[in-house]
């Protein structure tokens, strides 16, 4: 039976550019609960995670998207963030400050330094104008060895992550 702790909460109390988790030892699997929006208020902005402060050309991802009308599939590699296809309603899209986006992280095996770190992401968002919301599930590998260390969440470009959003990170390990 695995048991699950909550490790951390952050909840913004002002605009931040990142987030950053670095109390993670001891557990066999990480996991980040978030439910996010962005400063930008014309349309949605991206969400990007990286391990290590590592933004080199170090991840690859695998994702299936729907959206509206829109199936597809895609690819990346040598990218320098994971997932930067999260998207986090912005605050101001047909003023839905409300909305937020909510998505699952989870890191699996962190700890081992014989393999490359694999992560999985399941995520959704609602549009502004109420008009049709975004799904997302991901996989993809940390092409690194190295022991995990810490976690940031960002958003793209030069926006921020809104006050009120909220992420929790809970460590995962075998009774």
């Amino acid at each position: 039976m695995a048991i699950i702790e909550a490790i951390e909460t952050v909840y913004l109390e002002a605009d931040a550019a990142n987030i950053t988790f670095s109390s993670i030892a001891g557990y066999e699997h990480l996991e980040l609960i978030m439910s996010l929006r962005g400063t930008r208020d014309t349309s949605q902005i991206y969400t990007e995670a990286t391990l290590n402060a590592d933004d080199g050309s170090n991840y690859s991802t695998r994702r299936i998207h729907a959206s509206g009308g829109n199936l597809y599939g895609q690819s990346t590699a040598s990218d320098s963030d994971f997932f930067n296809n999260y998207n986090s309603t912005s605050s101001g899209v047909s003023g839905r400050g409300d909305l937020y986006s909510y998505g699952r992280l989870t890191i699996y095996d962190y700890l081992n330094t014989n393999k490359n770190t694999t992560v999985s992401e399941d995520w959704t968002t609602l549009l502004g104008d109420l008009s049709y919301g975004n799904t997302d599930r991901d996989t993809g590998v940390w092409d690194s060895t190295a022991a995990l260390t810490s976690i940031r969440v960002r958003s793209d470009s030069s926006y921020s992550l809104s006050r009120g959003s909220t992420i929790t990170l809970y460590g995962i390990k075998s009774s």
